[in-house]
């Protein structure tokens, strides 16, 4: 069996399964904006094509009634297509990283975490300036993560240019008894202001020159910001921080999860911030004020607790196209 997730209809490989009798499904299905207008249009002019492209998906598993609908006004027929939920809701809790949590709480020395996860271009100088404006390494540890490795070099450029202390991530090494903890900024194009060792100045920001462990370090958040909606990205997934109640702040741009982001804006289970002055007055507010800050984490880890069962539910579409297959 061939399984699609969320929707790449890729025509010449739904043909050649077609040929070869392959049972096709999709998973965690969804339409988007941009994808249902390009259909939409093809399905006004050329009607006759899109219905050949779909004939080879016998179920469709989709995220909400409104991907769904789109895919009946596409002409799927409404006996293949079944609203499973989104899966990203049923992502495990991420391992825990005991030596890495460690080193973070060590290297805030009481100070409460701000975590900005997943910025891309344009965002490091806006969460700097945020940073600033909510009381900077004084108040807080800024834990910045971008979401491209090759953007690390540039990040560090945007931390040492603001003028805070930073360390890297990479400079605690894996393991160790804590002699590590200064950064090696200069060899990445940093400077003094970019080793903060032990009986030196305090770091400021930890730059997370690392990957695959972004979901776990939300856990020690106080408050975090989503990457990627500052600018016109379409943002990133918030439910890796809404796992663990963290409160969330994000920019206007949230279009690659629509859906999502309507729960999340009907539930107040985030604040939407328009720039960097409006990221830099929420965090602010949420440390002067942790109950308010803890009020809206807890809506967005019920908001992820009530919607979770996809995974179930999807597994159940599977059940008689898997038992239907030939072994």
């Amino acid at each position: 069996a061939l399984v699609l997730t969320e929707g790449d209809y890729w025509p010449l490989l739904l043909r050649e399964a077609a040929r070869r009798g392959v049972p096709v499904v999709v998973v965690n299905g969804r339409v988007g904006d941009r994808s249902f207008a390009r259909m939409r249009r093809l399905r006004r002019f050329l009607g006759p094509v899109l219905g050949p492209v779909f004939d080879p998906i016998g179920r469709f598993g989709v995220q909400t009634e409104g991907d769904a609908d789109r895919l009946l006004e596409l002409g799927v027929p409404e006996e293949r297509i079944t609203v499973t939920g989104n899966l990203k809701y049923d992502s495990p809790e991420p391992p825990p990283l005991p030596e890495l949590e460690e080193r973070l709480l060590a290297v805030a020395a009481g100070r409460p975490l701000l975590v900005a996860g997943s910025t891309m271009a344009g965002e490091e100088a806006q969460v700097l300036e945020a940073f600033r404006a909510a009381g900077g390494g004084s108040r807080a540890l800024l834990i910045l993560a971008p979401r491209h490795p090759e953007r690390w070099g540039e990040a560090v450029e945007r931390v040492v240019a603001a003028g805070f202390r930073l360390v890297l991530r990479s400079g605690f090494g894996r393991g160790g008894d804590g002699g590590e903890s200064a950064a090696e900024g200069s060899d990445r194009g940093g400077s003094d202001r970019s080793r903060a060792g032990e009986g030196g100045p305090a770091a400021e920001v930890v730059l997370l020159d690392s990957l695959g462990e972004l979901a776990a370090v939300y856990r020690l958040a106080a408050a975090a910001f989503i990457g990627g909606t500052l600018v016109p990205t379409g943002g990133h997934n918030p439910l890796e921080a809404a796992l663990w109640g963290v409160p969330l702040a994000v920019g206007p741009s949230m279009t690659s999860f629509r859906e999502m982001a309507a729960d999340f804006d009907s539930r107040g289970a985030w604040v939407r911030v328009e720039d960097a002055r409006a990221l830099g007055r929420t965090w602010s507010r949420w440390l002067d004020d942790p109950d308010e800050a803890r009020r809206i984490g807890g809506r967005a880890r019920l908001l992820v607790a009530e919607n979770r069962g996809a995974l179930a539910r999807t597994i159940e579409m599977l059940r008689p196209i898997v038992e239907g297959i030939e072994t």
